[in-house]
């Protein structure tokens, strides 16, 4: 855990510089110098900074994304970031520990109610009064100046006419976790709840059998800060009976979808013919990838088809291929750390990826490179010749999946891939 850095001064907004911050210029030379740009973050958290918050916006998969126009700013809100996670005890979830953590209960042998439910517009609800007195409250363990600039960032953003906090600035994420600290845990202490998981704006609850959903929701609607609401179109409500209950009634939906992967509990209700299937006291759970997932992955290696249609760059087309299939390591220019992603990587708790949705991509990709009828399938066979399409063939989701193959891409060569589905949902 970072300590609280009251002071602002050149020395302690140095201390929040990063190497992806210092980028050479034609000649060879760093810019910006370290000691100017420290000099200008302190000059601008001396002046008006409501009036002179300098941030950009652009599209990116239908949303509005917001990033800082100057570095100087960008670097004097980074200590504010530093000091609320500090002040206020902070700590972030991780998808993959969340995901591991969700399956692990849900192999135990317990009945539960389980509530999947989401967070309407997350960051664009919250309310920026509530947000401000709530940060003004904090003062003493924040120090006079974070909780000056935090307020006056918030007032910006309204004097800007941005809703809620903007997507995509880091001291919009760290306040979103802020102002859902008290949620968080009010939902722990909620009698009707065993296990509780939230991921920005995902929760997953785990509640006693006899628990009534709807009013398990309705507290926590009530729960949430100011401004936020759920989203009645993604909640959904599954009955897990205990493991070997053969009185328990068959179900109908037997699997949910959360965080990207799809849970499909085995043993969710037993008759005869089922009554040995399991004699050991915990629960079966199938994971494999959620469907909006596989979509998305479908369409991304039609879009890279689709472009080489108009730019016939094989190389380009066979290492965006190769970036869906496989996986890969950048430095995220954001935080300065290495990165992994990819198909294991994105999902590495799957429990059969051999029979899952991975295989289904597989034969995906081979029926739009040589079986297909549809018009994509007809119209790459006629651009893209035989030995393009068996060198494309030659990836594979599954194998790509185990074999856990990586290579490391720049930021350059990370863009251009991604540049024929960057802005697509």
């Amino acid at each position: 855990m970072p300590l609280i850095v009251k002071s602002f001064t050149e020395s302690s907004l140095k201390s929040v510089m990063r190497r992806s911050d210092f980028k050479k210029d034609a000649s060879g030379v760093f810019e910006p110098d370290r000691a100017e740009l420290g000099r200008d973050a302190l000059d601008w958290t001396m002046g008006d900074t409501r009036g002179r918050l300098a941030i950009s916006s652009q599209l990116s998969k239908g949303r509005q994304v917001f990033k800082h126009s100057e570095l100087a700013q960008e670097l004097a809100l980074r200590l504010s970031v530093r000091n609320l996670i500090a002040g206020a005890g902070l700590s972030f979830s991780n998808r993959n520990l969340v995901t591991r953590a969700v399956q692990s209960v849900l192999q135990g042998a317990s009945a539960y109610t389980v509530i999947r439910l989401d967070v309407k517009e997350f960051y664009a609800s919250f309310q920026h009064e509530p947000v401000r007195q709530k940060v003004l409250s904090d003062n003493a363990r924040l120090g006079a100046r974070t909780t000056s600039l935090i307020s006056e960032f918030l007032l910006g953003l309204q004097d800007k006419g941005i809703s809620g906090l903007a997507p995509g600035l880091p001291l919009s994420g760290v306040l979103a976790e802020y102002m859902m600290a008290d949620f968080d845990s009010s939902a722990r202490r909620h009698p009707e709840v065993d296990h509780y998981f939230r991921f920005v704006d995902d929760i997953f609850l785990l509640c006693s059998p006899d628990a009534i959903p709807q009013s398990v929701i309705a507290d926590f609607k009530a729960l949430l800060p100011p401004g936020l609401t759920l989203n009645t179109q993604k909640q959904s409500v599954l009955r897990l009976p205990k493991v070997g209950d053969r009185a328990a009634s068959p179900i109908s939906k037997t699997h949910f979808e959360y965080l990207g992967y799809s849970y499909q509990p085995e043993s969710v209700a037993w008759n005869g013919s089922q009554r040995d299937k399991f004699k050991e006291d915990w629960r079966r759970v199938n994971v494999d990838i959620a469907l909006a997932k596989v979509s998305k992955l479908k369409s991304r290696f039609v879009l890279s088809l689709l472009d080489y249609k108009r730019n016939p760059d094989i190389e380009l087309l066979v290492a965006r291929v190769r970036c869906l299939t496989e996986n890969f390591n950048f430095s995220d220019q954001r935080t300065g750390k290495r990165r992994s992603s990819g198909i294991y990587y994105n999902y590495p708790i799957l429990t059969d990826p051999l029979c899952g949705q991975l295989a289904k991509l597989d034969e995906f990709l081979h029926g739009v490179l040589f079986l297909g009828n549809g018009r994509l399938a007809v119209r790459m066979r006629r651009v893209l010749p035989m030995s393009a399409r068996r060198k494309l063939a030659g990836f594979s989701f599954v194998r790509g999946h185990s074999s856990k193959r990586t290579q490391h891409l720049s930021v350059a060569q990370l863009s251009e891939i991604v540049g024929a589905w960057k802005h697509v949902e």
